[in-house]
C-alpha cells in the first residue's frame, strides 16, 4: 500500500503565498507547480499515458536519452511505458518542487513492486523547462535506493 505524502513545497511556495513574490512570477509558479503535480499524479500514478500531450510538448527534447530511444513526445511515450512493464506497482511522491523562471526542478521517491513481487525504492530528481504551459526540455536521474 503506497499513498502520497504533501507537497515540500520550499520557500518559493512560501514566498509565492506569502505574497512577496511578483504578480508574474507568483502565476508561474503556481503554474509550474501544478503541472508537475499533475503530471506525476494523473500520467504516472493513475498511469494515464494518453494524457501524455497535456504535459509534454510534441518536441520535447529529453537530454538523457538512452540508446535507441525515440526523442520528443513518443520517446517520452516509451520510456514511461517501459517504467509500467518493468514495475507493475509504481507509486511517485513528489517531495520537494522549486521553480525558477521557466523552469522547474522537482526530488521524487518513488516506490515500485516489481513483477516477481519484489518492493524497491528509488530516488529521483529532475528538471523541465516550460513554455506555453507545457515541458518542452527534460533532465532525469533516477537511482535505486540502497
Amino acid at each position: 500500500n503506497f499513498s502520497l505524502a504533501p507537497v515540500n513545497a520550499g520557500l518559493i511556495g512560501s514566498l509565492s503565498h506569502a505574497g512577496m513574490l511578483p504578480l508574474e512570477a507568483r502565476s508561474m509558479v503556481e503554474n509550474g507547480k501544478t503541472l508537475i503535480l499533475g503530471l506525476v499524479d494523473e500520467v504516472l500514478n493513475r498511469r494515464r499515458i494518453d494524457r501524455l500531450e497535456r504535459y509534454f510538448s510534441p518536441d520535447v527534447v529529453q537530454r538523457d536519452l538512452p540508446p535507441r530511444q525515440p526523442e520528443g513526445l513518443e520517446g517520452v511515450r516509451e520510456a514511461i511505458t517501459r517504467a509500467f512493464r518493468a514495475f507493475p506497482v509504481l507509486r511517485v511522491e513528489v517531495v520537494d518542487l522549486l521553480e525558477d523562471g521557466d523552469t522547474v526542478s522537482y526530488r521524487t521517491l518513488i516506490r515500485a513492486v516489481t513483477p516477481a513481487g519484489r518492493r524497491v525504492q528509488l530516488r529521483g530528481y529532475a528538471v523541465d523547462r516550460l513554455s506555453s504551459g507545457r515541458i518542452v526540455e527534460h533532465w532525469e536521474s533516477v537511482t535505486l535506493d540502497p
